[in-house]
Order: structure tokens, then C-alpha cells, then sequence
């Protein structure tokens, strides 16, 4: 007789036991079927229906084949139900294709295999394919809510809005959305697609929510926004409160991560509470994880540690949030201890994300050090790292100067994508290499990878330190095309590059078309003004940003200071000063000593020091800019007080400093005190003089008429003599009426500096003075060959009084 479904319910039950393959199963059941040809058809498609169970169960593909040539063989393959199960098997091991051609061959389908065969392609993340079956479904037997739901997963994996938006039309007209399966995917798609209005509008119509569609939200809002996103959570949360709804396991756990956010340790203490009150498996290891994060977040480290060593099953997620914990919070030997004791405890082996963290916290806080080491662990264990963790280490051998070998392992990398470019692109630039840093992108264009707006940010960065704008025009024109010239940070960064170039009127008219403008954007408009010498413009157009409320802060301040010391306009540097109380930037260090230069500058050295000393935080800056005042008023011995308070309050000098204070002893004549200080800078600060240092203690030699010991200590130079060491002491030579070494020492500072209009007027006034009238005026006739002429000079400080 026919072999019957007991039968096989039997014959699986001898399989598990006796390891009877399914081929062998699926013999016994071919011989029955010859044995009696007159099998019913309904009969024939239930013992292939368990017969697919049992392929099922076994995982055997070869089987699953065989049934389904039976299937075919007699007549069956088109039986939607049974094709419908053959469809899903199929799926389920992942051969779509052959998927595909039973889902082809059903006749009569109604919706089971279509919804299928879109589970079966969603699960494999053929999520275009998805989209396709859902059009046809819609065509041929009308989509229902299973369809819409995995249809809307499918959207957001891909980030088709467009799509979403049409199929969302479709869930209404049909009511699936009330639906709450329906609601959650529609909510994570919109919030996928960073569209909370819209995620939220579809939230506010289920009228019946339950945990499943509150739990969509709070995720939703954790994964678009930082501090405003976990307050959101909360006030759902607070809403399935008053609704009476329970939150489940994964409810709280996202509850959790909304208090880390925060930082809140009360609120995260109260979901913890919560969580045991109501039974909830706190001991289950993913909650212990987000419990352990949470607690390390909140900085209740005791916790945390207490919460890990009684951990009754600590996975490698849990190991790597400790790590990464510790590396977050700055505390690489920390993350390290934790590793050690994951490697000697032996339960669990480091992973490719925990040697990733460890990596990338190492790179992070140029800890290189560390990083080579964990490099060697991975290299000894073998261990293959995903195409995050190979960036970190690229990264990292690009902090630590080994560029090369970092270009070696980019190049031999399989995979590569736009983040792991614009890290050699970064790298590239950090060391001035700005041609390889193009070459690098000509490739990243070769091979089909597509620039992102930080790709973008890093040319442009580039293209400031060019000569010409030829390769900032081309990227910009890049920028149009991607699509990237509406990113604020991306026209910004095209604006400087434009104003840097003393393209003004082309970066004006990239900065009105910009919309909205952020203070970035005004300032820097502004800074191009000012380094150009266009301090007035820069004034006009900070008096606009006042006028459409936009705050200024440090940075922009500094500016509008730069432009009232070029423009002498001193009443304007007052009001500027005033500013700083209004907007709450009085005790900002940087702009104090931009103030405190700026009154320097303009006579007003009580002013300056009275800044000086009311300061609470004084940086070394604020020191060197202070001394450097002193120097400029003549106020030498001041300066050497606050050197030697200096010295005292513990800040160490350097050769900002020793500038300033050799220029205060030259402009002093103090020779004694300048040449003990240059050798202190040497000998006790071991701070290697650079040209700067060598031109004061020329000008300090020269004015106190030692001219043969300046003229060889420029002899000594460890670089090129330039005008700027030898005009000083040209003047000093005809001050001191020693024509002959002037003379030298304008022959060799016109071969250095042949346009130099002030060395031929030095020249001709000292041969002047030493009756020389032919020698001068050759001297003369020379510069007007040249078509030289001496500037005029001017003074601001009668437009400063008048305004």
C-alpha cells in the first residue's frame, strides 16, 4: 500500500536517530511510488510536502533537488502550494535563481508565493528584487500588508524615499496602515532616511499602538539625533506609560542607550530598577552589555567593572564594550588591561572588531605605540580585519610618518572604498605631498569609487596650498556636479579657497547665493577681506551679520580686530572690546591677546596691560604677546620682569619668546642682557636658534655700533642671508658712517634682493654722507633703471583721531 504521512513522520524520527540520509528517505519513497502508479494527486503532494520537511530539517540541498524533480515528473511543479514550498526551501539555502524559476512555473498564484518568494529575497538582501516582486504582486493578485511591510525594509536598506513614499500611498488606500507591522518598517524607513517629521506623522495616526511601533520610534530618534533624539525616546516612553504599554526586553535596552547618550546616571539607574521590578532577564548577556555601556557612558565606572566581573557569560561583545569604553574616555592603558585579561582569561578570543577598536583608539589618540603592537597580534593570530579595522591601521601608520608603508597597504587592499581614499588623501596632505594627493583621487575616479563631501573637503584643503586656482576651479566644478555645492562646509571651504587666491567678487557671489549661512560662512568671507586688504569691506559686512542676528564668536571677533588695526580705526577696536562682554567671550585667552596686541600697536600700552594682568588663564601666548608689547614701548626691563615671573609661574618659553625679548634688549641697546639671554636660549632651553633670533642679535650688535662682530655672525648663519638680517645692519653702517662695509654689505644685499628700493636709498644716503656724490648718484641711476621708487610713507594715527 501507499506509504502514508505516519510513515514518514516515522521514517524522519529514524533519520534523526540513525543518521538515515534524506536521499535515503527519498528512495524508499520513489520505490513506493512505482509500486503503485495509481497514487492519488493530492496524496502524491503531502508526501512531498513532508518530504520538503524533511529536507528542511536536514539541510540537504541534493534532496530538496530530487523532490523536486518528483515534483516535476509528475506533473506538480505548477501546484501552487507545493510550488510555494518548493519556492521557499529554495530561499531559504539562498539559491534565488532556481527561486526564481519555480516562482515562474506556479500557476494560478495567489499571494503565498509571491509573498515567498519576497521574504526569500529580502532575507538574502536582494532588496531591488524585492521591489520588483512588489510591483508585480501589485499588478497580477494585489499586494497585502506582508508585502508592504518587507517592502518597506527593502526602501529603507536602500535609502529609496521616493519609492517608500509611492508604496505608503498604496498602504492607505488598502488600511494597512494601521497596521503594526506595516507602521514599524514604514517608521524605520523614514527614519532611515532621516525624515522624523514624516516618521512621526505616521506614528501619530495608529490609533492602536502597541510596543512594537513605540519601540521603531525610540530607535528611530537614537539613530538620527544625539541629545534631542534621546530626550524624544523618553517622552515616548513617558506615552507608553500613560498608554499603559509594557516596554519589552529591546524597549529598554534602546532606553539605555538614550541614557548614555545623556550621560544621565539617575535616568540610567531608573531603567535598571525598572528592568528587575518588572522581571525583565536582566542577567541575559546583551542586556548585561547595554547595562555595562550604559554605566561606563554615565562615568559610574565601579559599576560598570562590578557589573563585568560578575558577568555569568561575558561574550566578545561585551569585552569590546569595555574596550572601547576606555579608548572613548581617552584611556588607552586602561583598554589595554582589559585586552590582556581577555587574552589570559582564554573563554573568549579577540575578534577583528575588538583588534578594530583597539586600532582605531590608538590611532585616535596617537598612541602609535600601542598601535604597532596590536598590529603584530594580528599579524601572529592571523587574524583578518574588515575594511574598518585596515583603514585604522592606514590611518595609523599615516600618523606616525611611515606614509609609505602606509601606501603599501593601501595598495594591496582588495577593497576599497571613499573613507579609506580620504584617509590617504588626509595623510597625503598632512605631509604636503599635494600632488600624490591628486594623483591618489585621478585613481579613486579610475576605479569607479565616488567622492564623498569629506573627499571634497580634503582637495579643497589641498588646492590652499597651490600656487594658482586651476585645480580648485576643477573640483569645484566636481562639487556642482555631485551635487555637493548645497553642503554648507563644502562652499565654505570654496570661499576660502577663492578669497585665498584674491578672488574676492567670485567668493562674494558663492557667499550670497548661499543658503542658510552659518557663522563659518560670514567669517570666512570676512578673513578673505582682511587678507587681502580689504579691511573695510570686512567691517560692512560683519555690521550685516550683526543685522540678521547671527552671534559672532572668537574666531570672527579676531577678524573684525585684524581689520581695525589695518584701518587704524581705533573707536571701532573698542566697541569690539565691548563686544566681548555682550556675547560673554571676555575670559577667551586667543582674542585677549589679539586685544591686548592690538592696543600695543596703537600706543595704548595701559590698556594692554591692564588685560594682561586681569587675566585669569594666561597661555604662553598671552606672554609672548605681553613681552612683545613691552619691547615695542621700550619698556625692556618690564619685559624682563615678566620673564622672570614667567620662569616662575612655571610656563616654559620658547622661541616666540626669546624673539621678543632680544628685539626689547636691541631696541633698549641693552647688548649685555640680549647676548646672556641668546646664550641661555642655547645652552639652558636648548632651543635651536632660527633666523628670526640670528636678526635681532645682528640689529642688536649694530646698534651698539659693533658692526665687524654683526657683519661675521651673519657670516655664521646656518642659512642664506636675506634683506631682512642685512638691512638693519646697512643702516646701522650708515649710521655709524663706515662706508666701506656698507659697501660690501649693499653689494651683497642688492645680489640677494635687486628690487629692493630701500637698500639703493640706504646705499646713495651713505655714500652721501661720506662725500662721495658720484658713487651716490650711480646708486640713483641704477634704481630709476630698474624703475624703482621709493613709497612715501603715511601714518594712520590722524585717521584713527578722526574716526
Amino acid at each position: 500500500m501507499p506509504l502514508c504521512l505516519y510513515q514518514l513522520g516515522y521514517l524522519l524520527s529514524l533519520k534523526n536517530r540513525s543518521r538515515i540520509t534524506s536521499f535515503g528517505v527519498l528512495n524508499l519513497v520513489s520505490r513506493r511510488f512505482g509500486h503503485h502508479g495509481h497514487v492519488v494527486k493530492d496524496d502524491l503532494t503531502g508526501r512531498l510536502l513532508a518530504l520538503l520537511e524533511i529536507c528542511r530539517q536536514s539541510q540537504d540541498i541534493e534532496s530538496l533537488r530530487q523532490t523536486h524533480a518528483h515534483a516535476c515528473v509528475h506533473g506538480l511543479s505548477n501546484d501552487n502550494l507545493l510550488g510555494t514550498k518548493i519556492l521557499g526551501s529554495y530561499a531559504n539555502y539562498g539559491y534565488v535563481d532556481e527561486a526564481r524559476r519555480v516562482f515562474d512555473l506556479i500557476s494560478h498564484r495567489d499571494s503565498h508565493p509571491w509573498d515567498t518568494a519576497i521574504l526569500g529575497y529580502f532575507r538574502k538582501g536582494f532588496f531591488q528584487e524585492v521591489l520588483g516582486l512588489y510591483s508585480g504582486m501589485k499588478e497580477e493578485v494585489g499586494i497585502g500588508s506582508f508585502a508592504c511591510t518587507f517592502a518597506f525594509k527593502s526602501c529603507a536598506e536602500l535609502g529609496c524615499l521616493k519609492v517608500a513614499r509611492g508604496i505608503h500611498g498604496d498602504s492607505l488606500k488598502l488600511g494597512f496602515d494601521k497596521d503594526r507591522f506595516v507602521g514599524a518598517s514604514l517608521i524605520n524607513c523614514y527614519m532611515n532616511c532621516r525624515f522624523l517629521y514624516d516618521a512621526q506623522k505616521v506614528f501619530d495616526a495608529i490609533s492602536h499602538r502597541d510596543v512594537v511601533i513605540c519601540t521603531a520610534m525610540i530607535s528611530g530618534f537614537l539613530q538620527n539625533s544625539e541629545e534631542h533624539g534621546a530626550w524624544m525616546a523618553f517622552r515616548i516612553a513617558f506615552d507608553m506609560q500613560t498608554e499603559g504599554i509594557l516596554p519589552n526586553r529591546v524597549t529598554l535596552m534602546s532606553l539605555l542607550k538614550a541614557a548614555s547618550r545623556l550621560e544621565s546616571l539617575s535616568i540610567g539607574k531608573s531603567i535598571h530598577c525598572y528592568a528587575i521590578r518588572m522581571g525583565r532577564d536582566t542577567d541575559d548577556g546583551v542586556f548585561e552589555t547595554c547595562l555595562i555601556e550604559m554605566y561606563m557612558s554615565c562615568g559610574a565606572e565601579d559599576i560598570s567593572r562590578y557589573l563585568f566581573a560578575n558577568a555569568k557569560t561575558k561574550s566578545v561583545v561585551t569585552w569590546n564594550v569595555m574596550i572601547t569604553s576606555y579608548i572613548q574616555c581617552g584611556r588607552p592603558s586602561d583598554a589595554f588591561e582589559v585586552f590582556h585579561l581577555m587574552k589570559n582569561e582564554g573563554n573568549v578570543s579577540p575578534d577583528a572588531i575588538t583588534l578594530s577598536n583597539l586600532v582605531l583608539g590608538c590611532t585616535h589618540l596617537k598612541c602609535i605605540r600601542e598601535g604597532l603592537s596590536i598590529h603584530g597580534y594580528i599579524i601572529r593570530r592571523g587574524v583578518l580585519l574588515d575594511l574598518v579595522g585596515n583603514t585604522a591601521l592606514i590611518e595609523m601608520y599615516a600618523l606616525s610618518k611611515g606614509i609609505s608603508i602606509a601606501r603599501k597597504m593601501f595598495d594591496e587592499m582588495e577593497t576599497r572604498d571613499a573613507v579609506l581614499f580620504n584617509v590617504m588623501l588626509a595623510a597625503y596632505l598632512r605631509f604636503m605631498l599635494v600632488d600624490e594627493a591628486f594623483s591618489l583621487f585621478t585613481t579613486m575616479g579610475s576605479i569607479g569609487v565616488k567622492p564623498n563631501v569629506v573627499t571634497v573637503l580634503n582637495l579643497l584643503s589641498g588646492c590652499l596650498v597651490l600656487p594658482n586656482l586651476q585645480e580648485g576651479s576643477q573640483i569645484h566644478g566636481m562639487t556642482i556636479k555631485c551635487g555637493y555645492d548645497l553642503d554648507t562646509a563644502v562652499t565654505n571651504q570654496i570661499i576660502n579657497l577663492y578669497a585665498k587666491h584674491g578672488h574676492l567678487a567670485d567668493a562674494r557671489a558663492l557667499f550670497n547665493r548661499m543658503s542658510p549661512k552659518d557663522l563659518i560662512s560670514w567669517t570666512s568671507m570676512m578673513m578673505g577681506y582682511v587678507n587681502q586688504g580689504h579691511a573695510g569691506e570686512a567691517l560692512n559686512l560683519f555690521s550685516v551679520m550683526h543685522g540678521t542676528g547671527q552671534k559672532p564668536d572668537a574666531v570672527a571677533l579676531s577678524t573684525l580686530l585684524i581689520a581695525c588695526s589695518q584701518l587704524g580705526y581705533l573707536n571701532q577696536l573698542r566697541a569690539v572690546h565691548g563686544y566681548l562682554y555682550h556675547f560673554c567671550l571676555e575670559k577667551d585667552v586667543p582674542i585677549i591677546n589679539y586685544l591686548i596686541a592690538a592696543y600695543s600697536k596703537w600706543g595704548l600700552f595701559n590698556h594692554a596691560q591692564a588685560l594682561f594682568q586681569n587675566m585669569i588663564d594666561r597661555s604662553l601666548a598671552s606672554w609672548n604677546t605681553m613681552i612683545d608689547a613691552c619691547g615695542m614701548h621700550g619698556r625692556c626691563m618690564e619685559a624682563l620682569e615678566l620673564f622672570d615671573e614667567m620662569q616662575r609661574e612655571k610656563v616654559e618659553p620658547d622661541g616666540v619668546t626669546f624673539t621678543s625679548l632680544l628685539a626689547a634688549c636691541s631696541h633698549a641697546g641693552r647688548i649685555e642682557e640680549g647676548l646672556h639671554l641668546f646664550r641661555s636660549m642655547i645652552d639652558d632651553r636648548l632651543i635651536i636658534p632660527r633666523e628670526e633670533h640670528y636678526s635681532c642679535m645682528v640689529d642688536l650688535l649694530s646698534r651698539a655700533g659693533q658692526l665687524e662682530e654683526a657683519y661675521n655672525l651673519t657670516k655664521c648663519f646656518p642659512f642664506k642671508g636675506n634683506a631682512s638680517t642685512l638691512g638693519p645692519l646697512l643702516g646701522a653702517c650708515m649710521v655709524h658712517q663706515h662706508s666701506e662695509l656698507g659697501e660690501t654689505i649693499g653689494t651683497h644685499l642688492l645680489s640677494l634682493d635687486p628690487e629692493n628700493t630701500g637698500a639703493y636709498t640706504l646705499m646713495s644716503n651713505m655714500y652721501a654722507g661720506a662725500g662721495r656724490w658720484d658713487d651716490a648718484q650711480r646708486v640713483r641711476d641704477a634704481a630709476k633703471a630698474r624703475g624703482l621708487k621709493k613709497l612715501p610713507g603715511y601714518s594712520l594715527v590722524g585717521a584713527a583721531k578722526r574716526r
